[in-house]
Order: C-alpha cells, then sequence, then structure tokens
C-alpha cells in the first residue's frame, strides 16, 4: 500500500504536477501494472478498498487498506479537513465486518493516554474521523504509520457511546503504550482493536524500528 512520498501512483497529484517536458503522463497506470504483477508471486498491492484473502486451512480474513492521509504540504494521497474519507457516504467506506483496518495515516483517539500519532513536536496529527469509522467498525487490529515517532502498540476497549464514553459517562480504554517490539502482540479480543504504529523509519541516528509481529486467530470457512 502506498503512502504520501509515493507520488507515481496517484494519477491525481501527478497530473496537476506533471512537468511536461520530462515527466511520463502515464507513470502512475505503468508503476500500478508494475506491482499488480507481483500477485502471481504472492506480493499484493493493496488499493483502496476492502481485500479478502483466504490461506491454507480455509482460514480467511479481510482488510480495508487505504493510503490516504490528511493534506500536508502538498504531497500525494491526501484529502481535505472537511472531506470524510472512510465515512459510509464515502465511495470505499469501511465494511463493518472487516478484520485488518490499514491506512498509511494514524486515528486521532480523544484519550489522554493515546500517543500513536504524536509527532517530535508533541502534537497529534491523527484524523478524528478515521477514528469515527474505526470505531464503527472495530476491527481486530488497525495498522498504520506516517507519524514515525508514534511507533508503537496500543490496545482500546470501545465504550458503547457514540461519543466516546459510555452510559455512565466513562471514556473508552486505552493501554498504556508498549513500544518493545520483541515481544509478540495479540489481537482478536472481543471488544477491543489493536493499534498499531508500525512506522519503520526512525528521524533520529537511531537504527530504524523492528517489525511487528501480532498473532490473530482467524475464523475459518466451510
Amino acid at each position: 500500500m502506498p503512502g504520501n512520498h509515493d507520488v507515481s501512483l496517484d494519477p491525481k497529484w501527478w497530473q496537476t504536477n506533471l512537468d511536461e517536458d520530462d515527466d511520463d503522463p502515464t507513470e502512475p497506470s505503468k508503476a500500478l501494472e508494475l506491482f499488480r504483477a507481483e500477485n502471481t508471486n504472492g506480493l499484493h498491492f493493496l488499493e483502496e478498498g476492502t481485500h479478502i484473502f483466504t490461506l491454507s486451512g480455509n482460514r480467511t480474513f479481510t482488510i480495508y487498506a487505504s493510503p490516504y492521509t490528511p493534506e500536508f504540504n502538498g504531497y500525494a494521497f491526501a484529502y481535505g479537513p472537511d472531506e470524510n474519507r472512510f465515512g459510509l457516504s464515502a465511495k470505499e467506506s469501511i465494511p463493518a465486518d472487516v478484520d485488518i483496518i490499514m491506512t498509511h495515516g494514524p486515528p486521532l483517539l480523544p484519550s489522554s493516554v493515546y500517543e500513536l500519532d504524536i509527532n517530535r513536536e508533541g502534537q497529534h496529527c491523527g484524523c478524528l474521523m478515521l477514528y469515527a469509522a474505526v470505531r464503527e467498525a472495530k476491527p481486530k487490529v488497525h495498522c498504520f504509520g506516517h507519524i514515525h515517532e508514534g511507533y508503537g502498540v496500543q490496545d482500546v476497549l470501545w465504550s458503547s457511546g457514540t461519543d466516546g464514553k459510555d452510559d455512565s459517562g466513562a471514556d473508552e480504554m486505552v493501554r498504556a503504550v508498549c513500544k518493545n517490539s520483541e515481544e509478540t502482540v495479540l489481537a482478536g479480543a472481543v471488544g477491543h482493536t489493536l493499534l498499531v504504529n508500525a512506522a519503520i523509519m526512525n528521524h533520529g541516528e537511531e537504527e530504524n524500528n523492528r517489525p511487528w509481529l501480532v498473532n490473530l486467530d482467524l475464523r475459518r470457512t466451510e
């Protein structure tokens, strides 16, 4: 799945910023076909929308993917501050029974302990409308990146209210952030979503972040 720096894969960005003397106007379609050709080798390019995968033993899972993030400095795959990219009225809305949501950018949770969208200046950079869509779908896992400093894992136990609180006024329960990727993390508890900021790159001189290993109990089909 691409992100905001993958300008060659965003036809809208490419046409808007095309240098007619040096750039190939068909580059986005050529790049996309290059990635699609790898499907037969088990490497799947996730375009925006819902994808269903079947593994051995008839185990299946669904992934909703989106490369889009809030507009920032004219990068690719951007949406405006008033655009609900992930709501029910959107062209590629998130289905209710999805197992995994994978977006380039993070959500913004209204919780004082949520840290996975905080940048180097200590600012929250997540999307509140994405949070609302994830809250509605309640997937087993929501994986994202984009904000490199937010690398880590947190678990959220959803409350019953639509405003992020249950009937007693209690907020959703968010587990403290974990940044130790040497441990396998578990996902799939009823009423929970595992939030994973899987950003590999570090801005500093330290080594890049390690990938996360997530155990997920998958359903079987007959």
